[in-house]
């Protein structure tokens, strides 16, 4: 079944409840960003039943999974320290979920800053709850309030991975908005890029089409478009899968 909209894959994009008298949060770059490489954003809320998201996820030819608050440290077997910040236990078991499901259906996966600490937690890893407390010789990864398309630290990407092809370069720079970071990586997935610090800024699984980055690419766009090309490769992905019929 053939599930692009005039031309332009379905990309699932997850949308955040911070509260129950809250509207659902997703910033407009995330599917602006979608839409200028040519996908079709839909925005899935986390109210969704695990049945709904089992029913909508076949539907999807791509799923985008954004930034948000911290994952709730419980889920990946450990107490709170007294840094974590806020967490929704709800969001991250939502987004656990519609991964696992995206990913058993073999759907093309691009994750955004916490989104990139869920799919790591998803799939059996473990994060910093916070970096200058556990990490103090870390670079400042936290940058607010630096403009939030301006590049604030190096990255090292390693050739031949999904990332090296999506930026066609070893070298970038980028914006850094995260106090948590990927401590243990989840089984299956590779180590992409680190800060010249070693914090891991992104993971993926080369067989799958699966990619975790740590910075925000989305509001990076508009200053350094070089950034559209994790969106591009994104809905490329899920234009063939979807064509193929998978």
């Amino acid at each position: 079944m053939i599930r692009i909209i005039n031309g332009k894959p379905m990309i699932g994009i997850t949308a955040t409840l911070y509260d129950a008298s809250c509207d659902y949060r997703v910033p407009r770059r995330y599917a602006d960003s979608v839409e200028e490489a040519g996908g079709f954003p839909l925005l899935l809320p986390a109210s969704n039943t695990p049945e709904e998201t089992e029913g909508i996820m076949p539907l999807l030819d791509g799923l985008l999974i954004p930034g948000g608050p911290d994952v709730n440290p419980l889920l990946y077997g450990e107490e709170p320290r007294p840094a974590l910040e806020l967490t929704k236990t709800s969001n991250d078991l939502f987004e656990i979920h519609a991964l696992k499901e995206a990913r058993a259906l073999h759907k093309p996966i691009l994750c955004i800053c916490r989104g990139m600490q869920v799919l790591n937690v998803a799939f059996g890893g473990t994060l910093y709850q916070d970096i200058p407390s556990q990490l103090p010789e870390a670079l400042r990864h936290k940058q607010t309030p630096t403009d939030r398309a301006d590049p604030t630290h190096s990255l090292e990407i390693e050739p031949g991975s999904w990332l090296s092809e999506a930026y066609g370069n070893t070298q970038i720079r980028v914006n850094s908005f995260h106090h948590q970071a990927i401590k243990q990586v989840a089984p299956g997935f590779s180590v992409s890029a680190k800060a010249r610090d070693g914090i891991i800024e992104a993971i993926e699984i080369r067989g799958e089409h699966i990619l975790g980055v740590q910075w925000h690419p989305e509001v990076m766009i508009p200053v350094h478009p070089e950034h559209l090309g994790l969106f591009r490769q994104l809905v490329e992905a899920s234009r063939r899968l979807s064509v193929a019929g998978k």
